[in-house]
């Protein structure tokens, strides 16, 4: 072979070298470049592992870049409290305290996704997010958003409510017996709300009594003629979580002085067979040693509180009924001795 056709055989292998080399460097440059977005491994390393590589110093293992892929991650939430409820957009997330079989409190997501988590604004409370998510300014931190998932990711979210309160005041705070009077009140942060009266009453603001959180005006009805001094008028409400808030009004109601009227049932006319107190003796107020019971045909009186006097009577026994047909101790009939007149 001359000269000439060497140095054209060895000009084409040359090329051919540089040709595969080429293609080789520009097939490791663009795996490169998609595996920066896929691995781990930083832009640095991996030019320095390209230029290792070229130079035959180092290879680039293409199973090392890619067995860190992967084509999704997971979220997992939590939360401290049991009506706390963790939403997620895109679905698949919904959580509470309870964790109940048909709850979701894990999601995988594709790569790169951008998951919005969000919590119920109609609780009061200080919502605290933990966890590689960013809250939304305006949304009160009921909105955290993780803006490209690209490991898995813990969220947490604890919730503190915010302490209830209440307001009660009475229209009047010193009131005739006879005379009504209203409660009023406002709360903050409460679900639900308890009434008490001390000491104990009847029918009106009673211990225990369910008060809804829209009706705030309540009417007091008069009291009894004799009941009277200081009365305590409470309420109990509770926040979401339990907690416990009070307030109370103290009302002096000012007691009326008793009339006659106000005898007990023991005043009055009793059959002549009757011979034992039934009833009272007075209708309010402190009761008074039982009198002797009126004999047949006679009375009895007692005091009540201020000075009351009360009087009871007994009827009259009946008189024996004689035999119109009895007779004398001749034995003769006292009514046959009759005129005869003559037709």
């Amino acid at each position: 072979m001359g000269r000439k056709n060497i140095e054209k055989v060895s000009t084409k292998i040359k090329l051919k070298t540089k040709t595969s080399v080429a293609i080789a460097v520009g097939f490791l440059i663009i795996f490169a470049l998609f595996s920066v977005v896929v691995s781990p491994m930083s832009k640095e390393e991996i030019v320095n592992k390209i230029i290792d590589g070229i130079n035959g110093s180092s290879t680039l293992n293409l199973a090392t870049l890619d067995s860190s892929y992967a084509d999704s991650y997971k979220v997992t939430v939590s939360t401290n409290y049991q009506f706390f409820r963790i939403v997620s957009n895109p679905g698949g997330i919904d959580c509470d305290q309870d964790k109940s079989s048909n709850q979701s409190c894990e999601k995988s997501f594709p790569v790169g996704t951008r998951v919005i988590l969000s919590v119920p604004r109609t609780l009061r409370g200080v919502t605290t997010w933990t966890g590689d998510c960013v809250v939304y300014e305006n949304s009160n931190d009921g909105v955290c958003a993780i803006e490209s998932l690209n490991e898995d990711k813990n969220i947490a979210v604890t919730f503190t409510p915010f302490p209830c309160t209440v307001n009660l005041s009475a229209s009047k705070y010193a009131v005739e017996a006879n005379e009504p009077f209203s409660l009023s009140w406002n709360t903050g942060n409460a679900v639900s709300c308890s009434s008490n009266r001390s000491p104990a009453g009847d029918g009106e603001w009673a211990d225990g009594k369910n008060q809804t959180l829209r009706y705030r005006n309540y009417l007091i009805s008069p009291f009894s003629n004799s009941e009277g001094g200081w009365f305590t008028y409470s309420l109990t409400c509770k926040n979401i979580a339990g907690d416990k808030c009070y307030n109370s009004v103290n009302v002096l109601v000012n007691e009326m002085p008793i009339s006659k009227s106000e005898c007990g049932t023991n005043e009055r006319k009793f059959d002549a067979l009757v011979n034992e107190w039934k009833g009272t003796f007075c209708k309010l107020g402190t009761q008074p040693p039982p009198p002797v019971f009126p004999p047949p045909g006679g009375s009895a009186i007692w005091n009540c509180d201020g000075g009351t006097s009360c009087t009871a009577t007994r009827e009259n026994l009946p008189l024996p009924i004689s035999d119109s047909t009895s007779s004398d101790s001749t034995g003769s009939n006292q009514f046959n001795n009759w005129i005869e007149v003559s037709p």
